[in-house]
């Protein structure tokens, strides 16, 4: 697209939406592809997907698919020890996720409304992928660029409450704005394993809605979860 019409896109989008998933070219550049524009005129690549475009008028998922994925940005993990309330033995497995790089999916559905996104993160691990479950922090914070301390603090409570239950979970806000459900039973956690989960354990959900900023937010954890076991739950 051009510099403008990415400017466009970028003032619709929260700071830093869009990171650094993007290339500044000339057009010229692009002619082996096909491309017809101006040889010397600057155009931007994209190949990350906010979900703050959804807010566009008109924007719909394609009506034949039962859901559509969304590459939304590709950072390192940082998972830091004070960062983790639950016990040992799953800090030891989210800390061996701590500098991979890992790429947030965000899932789409059609509808009207449009029901909630769900995410995930894809990471590339010693030669091996995993999924990894995850949670958009903007259920648990108003302004995921200026968490405030009631919110961190009811945040703290959703881990330790997700610890008692068997998860271990943490905040990967600063980059990937996104709560983690990153281990279970001595390993990693799939998004298979985690729609089982929301479907046998209703505690989840209530401790996820317990950190919630809002009445609507509490409202739509609900939503959501019938999204991700919609998409993840294999039968």
């Amino acid at each position: 697209m051009t510099q403008k019409d990415f400017g466009t896109l970028e003032a619709m989008c929260h700071l830093q939406a869009f990171g650094s998933d993007r290339e500044y070219i000339n057009g010229e550049q692009l002619f082996p592809y096909g491309f017809k524009g101006h040889a010397e005129s600057p155009y931007v690549v994209l190949w990350k997907i906010p979900a703050d475009l959804k807010s566009i008028a008109g924007y719909v998922q394609d009506q034949s698919k039962r859901y559509t994925e969304n590459d939304a940005g590709n950072y390192a993990l940082s998972v830091y020890d004070f960062k983790l309330k639950c016990a040992n033995e799953k800090k030891i497995i989210l800390q061996q996720l701590d500098g991979f790089y890992g790429t947030k999916i965000r899932t789409d559905f059609p509808g009207d409304p449009q029901p909630p996104s769900t995410h995930h993160l894809v990471i590339e691990k010693n030669g091996n992928t995993l999924s990894i479950p995850a949670l958009s922090s903007s259920y648990v914070f108003q302004d995921f660029d200026d968490s405030q301390d009631n919110e961190n603090t009811k945040v703290d409570a959703l881990f330790q409450a997700l610890d008692t239950l068997g998860i271990g979970a943490y905040s990967e806000n600063n980059t990937h704005h996104l709560i983690v459900f990153g281990a279970h039973e001595g390993k990693e956690l799939t998004p298979q394993a985690f729609a089982e989960l929301l479907s046998s354990t209703p505690a989840i959900v209530e401790a996820i809605k317990e950190a919630a900023w809002s009445d609507a937010k509490k409202a739509e954890v609900e939503l959501w979860k019938n999204s991700f076991i919609s998409r993840f739950k294999t039968a």
